[in-house]
């Protein structure tokens, strides 16, 4: 994965949310500087379409790169690993001198271009839309041989797509209609032609989505307990060890619409959230998982006596380590 992609993978709006509260303008997203402690109205702006930014009490702008560099206080190359953190990519292909140079290059890439394109959003996919893809057992072996049972997979509609080579799932929005198709490349190489590891049909950072909620209402409205973890695989293995009651975020951090849908779950229908992300990442650290606690009970399964390896999910070593890390889980506070 080259610079470009690692920047393509960041949502600005969800990675800038972290640093100031964003409301819609206009047209644009507005709040109060984060390079600015003492400004006591909103003078940063933010232009999803264009990814990039401008300051008007500090006097610059520019892309998501120029963001973090200009917050941070750091380089280039430091600003593209922070975001590939923030992005939760494991591939590491530092120390590469072509790499290196698509870092330096990918600041001019993503400069700010004055003329915005017409604002799109999310087209809903047909009911019957993932009839198109087959229900391949060969292909999707590799994901059963990870514990998740072919009805399991049946029943969410995982299927392969032949043409592109990756096993493809229907993102819901929270009415349960398609607006977006996932697919993870089955390719065992895909590095070394670089391909991405996984692709959506359209954007879905800046929708009040959570994978799996459609599918899982009812589990979750019953129990009032939500369990949040990162993937759609995750969300399956859950399914499959008697943990109906699951949603994916589809990434490792809490974006502000995934937020305010979780205020509302909360605050209508007493819902208490259990995250179970992935063994690295650190609730803590997440603003709007910390703002979440304001609205609603928030516990946290925890890597306790580290039962689970590096980047591992708490589902990923089994059902009896997740029931185990399961019980033990904690309040956030």
């Amino acid at each position: 994965m080259d610079a470009a992609d690692i920047v393509a993978a960041v949502d600005i709006e969800d990675y800038v949310s972290q640093y100031t509260d964003l409301e819609e303008k206009g047209g644009e997203l507005w709040g109060i500087s984060p390079f600015n402690t003492e400004e006591k109205t909103p003078s940063f702006s933010l232009d999803l379409q264009k990814r990039c930014f401008y300051d008007f009490s500090a006097g610059f702008g520019g892309n998501l790169v120029d963001f973090v560099m200009a917050h941070d206080h750091c380089t280039v190359g430091q600003a593209i690993n922070k975001l590939k953190q923030f992005a939760h990519i494991t591939e590491d292909q530092e120390g590469n001198p072509v790499q290196r140079l698509s870092v330096v290059s990918i600041a001019k890439r993503y400069r700010s271009d004055k003329r915005a394109p017409p604002k799109c959003t999310a087209k809903i996919l047909p009911d019957n839309y993932m009839e198109r893809y087959e229900f391949r057992k060969d292909k999707l072996q590799v994901w059963a041989d990870e514990g998740i049972p072919f009805d399991v997979m049946w029943n969410y509609q995982i299927r392969y797509d032949a043409f592109d080579d990756r096993i493809v799932y229907p993102i819901r929005n929270l009415n349960g209609e398609i607006f977006c198709v996932s697919g993870r490349t089955c390719d065992p190489d895909y590095k070394a032609k670089g391909l991405r590891k996984y692709t959506y049909t359209s954007p879905i950072g800046a929708l009040p989505t959570m994978y799996g909620f459609w599918e899982n209402r009812e589990a979750i409205m019953e129990s009032k307990e939500a369990i949040v973890f990162e993937g759609c695989k995750s969300v399956l293995k859950s399914v499959s060890f008697g943990y109906p009651n699951a949603v994916a975020l589809l990434t490792s951090h809490l974006s502000p619409f995934q937020l305010e849908t979780m205020i509302k779950l909360a605050s209508f229908h007493s819902i208490r959230f259990v995250f179970a992300l992935d063994s690295d990442v650190d609730l803590s650290k997440d603003k709007n998982i910390m703002r979440l606690r304001q609205y609603a009970r928030v516990e946290w399964i925890r890597n306790v006596r580290d039962m689970l390896g590096e980047k591992e999910a708490p589902v990923d070593r089994g059902k009896e380590v997740f029931e185990q890390l399961y019980k033990m889980r904690k309040k956030l506070s």
